[in-house]
C-alpha cells in the first residue's frame, strides 16, 4: 500500500504541472487576443476588397462578351475560325501532294493559334458565359 500513496502524489504533481502549463498558455493567448482580432479584421477587410474587385472584373468581362456578340465581333470571329480551319485542312492536302508544301505551314499554324486564342474568349452559341458561383 505504501507504493500506492507515492503513485498518487506523482499523479497529482503531473496533473498540477499540466494545469499550470495550460494556464500559462491560456494567459499568453489572452494577451495576444487583441492583436489576433485586429489582424482578423484587417484580413476580412482585405477579402471584401478582393471580392468587390473580382465582382467588378466579372461584370466587365460579361459586358465585353455581350458587346462582342451584339456588335457582330463574335460571329465574325467564329467565321474567321472556320476559315482558318479550312485553310489548315487545305494545307494538309497540299503538304501531302506537293514537295516542299510545308513552306507556309508554320504561318498557317501561327494563324490558327491566334484565332483559337481569340475565339476561346468569346461565348459559343447556345452556351451561357461562365459565372462564378457564390
Amino acid at each position: 500500500m505504501a507504493g500506492t500513496g507515492g503513485d498518487d502524489q506523482a499523479g497529482w504533481r503531473d496533473k498540477l504541472d499540466r494545469f499550470s502549463t495550460w494556464r500559462a498558455e491560456l494567459s499568453e493567448e489572452a494577451v495576444l487576443l487583441p492583436q489576433t482580432l485586429a489582424d482578423l479584421r484587417t484580413t476580412i477587410q482585405d477579402l471584401r476588397k478582393v471580392s468587390a474587385r473580382l465582382e467588378a472584373a466579372t461584370q466587365g468581362l460579361e459586358t465585353a462578351l455581350k458587346l462582342a456578340e451584339t456588335t457582330g465581333i463574335g460571329p465574325a470571329a467564329r467565321q474567321l475560325d472556320a476559315a482558318a480551319n479550312e485553310m489548315e485542312a487545305q494545307m494538309r492536302v497540299i503538304r501531302e501532294q506537293v514537295p516542299g508544301g510545308d513552306l507556309v505551314g508554320k504561318a498557317v499554324a501561327d494563324l490558327q493559334k491566334t484565332v483559337d486564342a481569340f475565339t476561346s474568349l468569346l461565348p459559343q452559341p447556345g452556351r451561357k458565359p461562365a459565372t462564378p458561383s457564390d
